[in-house]
């Protein structure tokens, strides 16, 4: 529950992220910007430290904020 309302913020969030830190990697923790870098280990070292316990959504900004997989279903044909 907690990781789809972060997920939800950064979806709404996403337009002016892409704006400010093309690239870069942000996180979200209740339901708000707390931290970003381009660098992820960074980052995650900083997060790590003030959030040890916490759930904290940390995500690079990409154009398109959520990448979408399409998969052919394979056809399964009888033989004669």
């Amino acid at each position: 529950l907690i990781v789809e309302q972060e997920r939800e913020t950064f979806l709404k969030m996403h337009p002016v992220l892409w704006e400010k830190y093309p690239g870069e990697y942000i996180a979200i923790h209740g339901g708000k910007l707390i931290d970003h870098d381009a660098d992820r280990s960074a980052l995650f070292a900083r997060i790590d430290q003030q959030y040890p316990d916490e759930f904290v959504l940390m995500r690079r900004v990409e154009a398109q904020p959520e990448i979408v997989y399409q998969f052919r279903s394979p056809r399964l044909i009888q033989a004669p």
